[in-house]
């Protein structure tokens, strides 16, 4: 009689091994649906549940069978640091010599438009900051980062039109601050080495668009 359905409620345990049977003489179409469940198969030792996630890496070995041998979660910074060597970025030789990070390509920065009242630069979220003031301003750095060379693109539209104080940490060229265009753009680079307790200041005066 050809043996047409294994129903594994008929099986005891462990009376049917793999070596009664030649390859590929039960397949799929000879089991029917449902009749082997959970309840059927020897465990793996996998604990049940779901893994990864926005902190977690999941990681997962499968056997030969097919089957989860093991599963764990494995924890991540959400702000992942590189200790040690160099790093390369789109380089598929890594890094050149003599740098801690190699950017192969174009690196893009992000800019922030500053509403017309405001004369605070959080260096924080961008290096190029595009402010048209309305009225008297005093200017303010604030987020810089500790330990680090930090610079920054402030865009002036007719700066010159009212009276601009800069913070007290700024120093000029030759100790004289710019005199800003009324009709016009100006562009100012800052650049600080000790945390903002001195910044750089030079300018680019008299673009007229």
């Amino acid at each position: 009689m050809a043996l047409t359905r294994i129903f594994g409620n008929l099986i005891s345990s462990g009376t049917i091994t793999g070596n009664l049977f030649n390859n590929n003489t039960i397949t799929g179409d000879k089991i029917a649906a449902a009749t082997i469940g959970s309840s059927n198969l020897t465990t793996t030792g996998v604990s049940a549940g779901n893994y990864g996630g926005a902190t977690q890496i999941p990681v997962i070995t499968v056997g030969t069978d097919g089957r989860v041998s093991y599963s764990a979660n494995v924890a991540f910074s959400a702000n992942p640091t590189f200790s040690s060597g160099s790093f390369a970025v789109a380089n598929t030789s890594g890094a050149i010599a003599n740098t801690s990070l190699d950017v192969y390509g174009g690196v893009a920065m992000n800019v922030v438009t500053l509403a017309t009242s405001s004369n605070t630069v959080n260096v924080a979220l961008a290096n190029y900051f595009i402010s048209t003031p309305a009225g008297t301003s005093t200017w303010i750095f604030t987020g810089v980062p500790v330990s680090r060379d930090s610079s920054f693109v402030l865009q002036l539209t007719n700066g010159g039109s009212y009276t601009t104080t800069w913070p007290a940490s700024v120093k000029w060229p030759s100790n004289t601050a710019p005199t800003l265009s009324t009709s016009g753009v100006d562009l100012l680079i800052f650049s600080t080495a000790n945390t903002g307790t001195t910044w750089r200041g030079s300018s680019l005066i008299g673009y007229t668009a």
